[in-house]
């Protein structure tokens, strides 16, 4: 935890990724999760917007259904800024939770949901759902569990995910270009 590595790898801008551990794949914690991961994916593209030096971010998951790990991939213009963007991705998550910004919440419960109801119409989405579901559930409630909760959200066990973020310092890899020959 709180570990950073850096890594020569075949990218074309350095960047960071910063993980988490995961709530195991159709949990409730695993629902929570998302909400909070969307919460501070939008919070990471409010401080892209203002710092060009940011050039993508987007949210992550490695690693098996039971297993795996959630975070942050940032890419950057300088590997210089590469501390830059870690700072950044703790920074949206230091006033996490916050109860006085759950403004946020309704926008990623609505996203969220829209994003369950336009996958269960995708031929695509609806199999590979279907298949996780049948391997990795222990309920039968298939979308009607997750789109119940999103209803029904519970601030509370939101605001606890999120804290667990700020307790836990995550474990970082960098980025770098490596050298290539010409």
């Amino acid at each position: 935890t709180g570990q950073v590595s850096e890594l020569p790898a075949a990218v074309d801008d350095p960047g960071v990724l910063v993980m988490f551990p995961a709530a195991p794949w159709g949990s409730t914690e695993e629902i929570y999760d998302n909400l909070v991961d969307r919460i501070i994916e939008r919070r990471l593209w409010r401080t892209a917007r203002r710092e060009p030096w940011i050039l993508d971010v987007s949210r992550e998951h490695l690693g098996g259904v039971h297993g795996g790990a959630h975070g942050f991939w940032l890419r950057v213009t300088d590997v210089q800024r590469i501390g830059d963007a870690t700072a950044a991705v703790f920074e949206a998550i230091r006033d996490l939770p916050d109860r006085d910004r759950d403004l946020e919440i309704p926008e990623v419960l609505s996203a969220r949901q829209n994003e369950l109801l336009e996958g269960f119409e995708s031929i695509d989405t609806r199999g590979r759902w279907c298949a996780n579901f049948l391997q990795f559930t222990t309920h039968g409630q298939f979308q009607m569990r997750e789109l119940t909760e999103l209803h029904h959200i519970d601030r509370e066990r939101l605001h606890e995910r999120a804290d667990r973020l700020r307790r836990n310092s995550g474990r970082g890899v960098r980025l770098v270009p490596s050298e290539t020959e010409e």
